[in-house]
């Protein structure tokens, strides 16, 4: 199997970190949006808190 380095890239920079499935959506998007979706996910990790202490998981000598 050959393979070999292209000369110049497919895909520029933009299109690479935001593909166009993603990207479409973003330009209808409110400040108003965000902030109820953050509030959202921060009810939904308020309600998922456990009061219980967390036990720590054993060493790594324990665990050998």
């Amino acid at each position: 199997m050959e393979l070999r380095l292209l000369h110049s890239n497919q895909m520029d920079f933009t299109e690479l970190f935001n593909p166009a499935i993603e990207a479409h959506d973003m330009f209808d998007v409110t400040d108003k949006d965000i902030f109820e979706a953050v509030m959202e996910v921060e009810q939904i990790q308020d309600a998922n808190i456990n009061d219980e202490p967390v036990e720590a998981p054993p060493t790594r000598s324990e665990a050998l």
